[in-house]
């Protein structure tokens, strides 16, 4: 306890320090827990290949249509008409004269 009563003695200026010192090693070693923790769980990983133990679920894509560059072209140089036509229509789906 006196050395409690020591640092409640001590300036302001060197109390934050001591305070901050005592926060920094507690981090760093929570920091090196953690590392190893981490690493282990890591190493239990490769040497018991859970990866492969795991059913993957299986994504059915539909197959694109092979369209050319000139096709492609043509779709984006009728975009603007598209979105003429679209503008023209009114909010009842009914195109405006």
């Amino acid at each position: 306890m006196k050395g409690l009563k020591k640092i409640q003695d001590l300036p302001e200026g060197k109390k934050k320090a001591i305070l901050w010192l005592i926060t920094i090693i507690i981090g760093l070693f929570l920091l090196v827990w953690w590392g190893s923790s981490f690493q282990g769980k890591i190493n239990f990983i490769k040497t018991n290949n859970i990866l492969k133990g795991v059913q993957w679920p299986e994504i059915n894509m539909p197959q694109l249509p092979d369209i050319s560059t000139e096709e492609i072209q043509k779709i984006i140089e009728d975009l603007p008409k598209t979105e003429e036509n679209a503008t023209e229509t009114n909010e009842t789906g009914q195109q405006s004269k």
